[in-house]
């Protein structure tokens, strides 16, 4: 198993997205995640951390609130809002890569929501 420090800059983010866009299955994304534990760690990233990864909108530099609400106040539980009742800001900071490969990404991992075109 070789040893690697963590990632240090957004090269290491780069580098996933980059992967990604280029694996079309479920088991080539799998192969993606086990790459990841034989370089960091059995615990380091599981299949839904990788997915929740890919479509973090943060990495564009976009803002996103709002997405779920109490459904009584006072109440801890809480309901998940559809999309288009959710907060984005644009360019809320620096985007660390770009449009195009965030999408292909996406694309490359299957998701079943398609993430909204920019504007």
């Amino acid at each position: 198993m070789p040893s690697s420090s963590p990632p240090k800059d957004s090269t290491e983010q780069l580098t996933l997205f980059d992967n990604i866009q280029h694996r079309m299955t479920k088991e080539k994304v799998q192969n993606a995640v086990e790459e990841i534990r034989d370089c960091f760690g059995k615990s380091a990233i599981t299949k839904g951390v990788l997915y929740k990864i890919l479509r973090d909108e943060r990495y564009l530099g976009t803002a996103v609130y709002g997405k779920r609400e109490r459904d009584m106040v006072g109440l801890v539980h809480s309901v998940k809002k559809t999309r288009a009742d959710w907060i984005t800001v644009e360019a809320a900071h620096e985007g660390i890569i770009e449009p195009e490969l965030f999408q292909a990404a996406a694309a490359g991992a299957s998701f079943a929501e398609p993430l909204r075109a920019a504007d």
